[in-house]
């Protein structure tokens, strides 16, 4: 079992946090992209009919 100190985990917790927020950041983006070429792909579809 690991123990810290307040400021330790303190630290720690918000580096997760960062680290976490960032990883978001690109999940959403990726998502973004994504919705954007099924609509592109949809379209595309639509035209060849």
């Amino acid at each position: 079992m690991l123990e810290y100190t307040l400021q330790e985990a303190k630290e720690l917790l918000e580096n997760k946090l960062d680290t976490n927020q960032n990883a978001l950041k690109n999940v959403l983006e990726d998502l973004e992209f994504l919705r954007e070429q099924v609509t592109t792909m949809e379209v595309s579809i639509l035209l060849s009919y």
